[in-house]
């Protein structure tokens, strides 16, 4: 009993750190904007001051963007990164973090192929979803399956299942539109075609 209390301990380990982690970061660099602007004596008004302090952000995360895509600052960054990796559990969370944001925000999206999913035989259950793999022979599972991730409402999270491609069909919307529709549980208005 006391193991399995372990590992569900590891697996919500896995699971909120990650969030918990980016969280803290993006709370820490607003505060540090905000005590910044305090100190140096810019302050404008009470309300008016956290939405200078949260365009910052913006910003700043802009540059850091601007500055990883950059030739000249691209080698301090691959260097930073190698150390992150090669640091026990660091690694983990820093990898997990990254794949996720590059699967909905990077060059390479990975839910960008909204579907609908038939969960039994006769098509009465279906659930929206993004295929992620077309080809899983190179897993050595059978040819004619996808892996279509099925994400959960109101969360982060979500299950990977392996389907037949047969069961699969696209939809017409686009992958912004599915995953706000899916993360809503469905009360937000659709847009009509």
């Amino acid at each position: 009993m006391l193991r399995l209390f372990g590992q569900y301990f590891l697996r919500g380990l896995l699971y909120t750190v990650p969030v918990v982690i980016v969280i803290y970061v993006v709370v820490q660099i607003f505060l540090l904007i905000g005590n910044t602007l305090h100190r140096i004596g810019f302050t404008i008004h009470p309300l008016v001051d956290p939405f200078i302090g949260i365009a910052l952000l913006i910003l700043l995360i802009i540059v850091f963007g601007i500055l990883g895509s950059s030739i000249l600052f691209r080698p301090f960054f691959r260097v930073a990164e190698d150390i992150i990796e090669k640091t026990p559990f660091v690694s983990l969370i820093y990898t997990s973090i990254k794949d996720i944001l590059k699967a909905f925000v990077g060059e390479n999206k990975r839910f960008n192929k909204p579907v609908l999913v038939s969960m039994n035989a006769d098509a009465s259950i279906e659930k929206i979803g993004f295929i992620t793999q077309t080809d899983m022979e190179k897993l050595g599972i059978a040819s004619g399956k996808v892996a279509v991730y099925l994400p959960h409402s109101y969360n982060f999270s979500g299950n990977l299942f392996i389907v037949k491609a047969d069961r699969v069909k696209p939809l017409d919307m686009s992958s912004s539109e599915a995953m706000k529709f899916i993360v809503s549980g469905g009360i937000i208005e659709t847009p009509v075609k």
